[in-house]
């Protein structure tokens, strides 16, 4: 066992990854129902995502929620679009001002083929722009997120 492994396996403490991939989505021009496939992943990647509110999030009864097909709300929780305002973080159902611990983004493991999708509901979505943060490390040699 060399230093590094050594040190990685006395200290595992959680991080946000070594890189990061950032995707907007302009809710004017995406809002419709239905998924929007937000980053692809090759390989086998350990990952943990946010959103930032630029600009508040319109539509009545329209809902939001990031995940994989199958999963769709896994990594962000369903939420009411309109809940979402202008320079709010969203990693969950409850939006918050302009703080949030790193340490309140969940980590996943996603394997490759699990794009990672918003998926609007309930109504469309009429406004709005959210840049969603992914932060990633590869665990295969093939690891990989990208924005589309």
């Amino acid at each position: 066992m060399s230093i590094g492994n050594l040190i990685t396996d006395i200290n595992p403490a959680p991080s946000l990854g070594n890189a990061v991939t950032r995707k907007t989505l302009d809710l004017a021009v995406s809002g419709a129902q239905g998924t929007k496939t937000l980053f692809t992943v090759t390989g086998t990647v350990l990952i943990r995502m946010c959103a930032v509110c630029r600009e508040n999030v319109a539509g009545a009864t329209g809902t939001i929620s990031v995940g994989i097909s199958g999963a769709t709300a896994a990594i962000i929780a369903l939420t009411t679009g309109t809940d979402i305002d202008a320079g709010e973080i969203w990693n969950d159902a409850t939006p918050n001002a302009s703080i949030e611990a790193a340490s309140t983004l969940a980590q996943y493991i996603i394997t490759n083929g699990a794009d990672i999708i918003a998926t609007i509901a309930t109504a469309d979505l009429t406004d709005g722009l959210l840049d969603f943060y992914c932060f990633w490390e590869a665990l295969s040699e093939d690891g990989n997120v990208v924005a589309v």
